[in-house]
C-alpha cells in the first residue's frame, strides 16, 4: 500500500528536489507553486506513479484539480491501490447482512459490455463517480445506476421470454 511519504519521494525524485520535501505535508500546493512542477512533470509523475504502485490512471481522472497538492495526488494512488477508505465493497444481488443493528441489501453491479459481475473498483472520476473495471474483459466503464443490464444481457433476457 502507498504511503504519503512514498509519493512525496516519488515527486521529490523526478524534480530532483532533494530534501527539500521533507518539510511537504498533504496541503502543499503542487500546480502552480514550484516551478519545476509543469505539463512535462505531471507526465513524468503519471507514468512513475502507474510503474511504482502498479496502477493505471485514465485520462477522465486527470485534471488541475488531482495535481493540485500532494495530498490530492496521495488520494488518487489511493483510490487506485485500494486504501483504506476505499475497501470493496459487498457483492450479491439481493442479499442483506446485518451490521451494527441495521440491515443492508448490496445489489449486484455488472460489466455493460459483457455481462460479467466480476467488478473491480477502480477508482473515482473528477466529479465523485465510482469507475469500475471488468476482470473478464478488462474495460472500463463508471457507476451507471439506471443501467442494469448490458444491451446484450437484456437483449438475451427478452428474447428468453418467448413473447407472441
Amino acid at each position: 500500500m502507498a504511503e504519503f511519504d512514498d509519493i512525496r519521494q516519488l515527486i521529490g525524485e523526478l524534480l530532483h528536489l532533494g530534501d527539500q520535501v521533507k518539510k511537504w505535508h498533504p496541503d502543499t500546493a503542487l500546480v502552480g507553486s514550484i516551478p519545476e512542477f509543469d505539463s512535462m512533470a505531471v507526465v513524468a509523475l503519471i507514468q512513475a506513479l502507474e510503474e511504482r504502485f502498479g496502477i493505471q490512471i485514465s485520462d477522465d481522472e486527470i485534471s488541475a484539480e488531482t495535481f493540485e497538492t500532494i495530498g490530492r495526488v496521495y488520494e488518487l494512488v489511493l483510490s487506485k491501490t485500494g486504501g483504506p477508505e476505499h475497501q470493496k465493497s459487498p457483492v450479491g444481488f439481493g442479499q442483506s447482512s446485518q451490521q451494527e443493528g441495521q440491515r443492508l441489501t448490496t445489489a449486484s453491479l455488472i460489466c455493460p459490455y459483457c455481462g460479467s459481475d466480476h467488478l473491480i473498483k477502480y477508482g473515482v472520476t473528477p466529479n465523485g463517480k465510482q469507475r469500475y473495471r471488468c476482470g473478464r474483459c478488462g474495460r472500463q466503464h463508471r457507476e451507471h445506476r439506471n443501467a442494469a443490464f448490458s444491451a446484450a444481457v437484456e437483449h438475451e433476457a427478452i428474447k428468453s421470454l418467448d413473447l407472441p
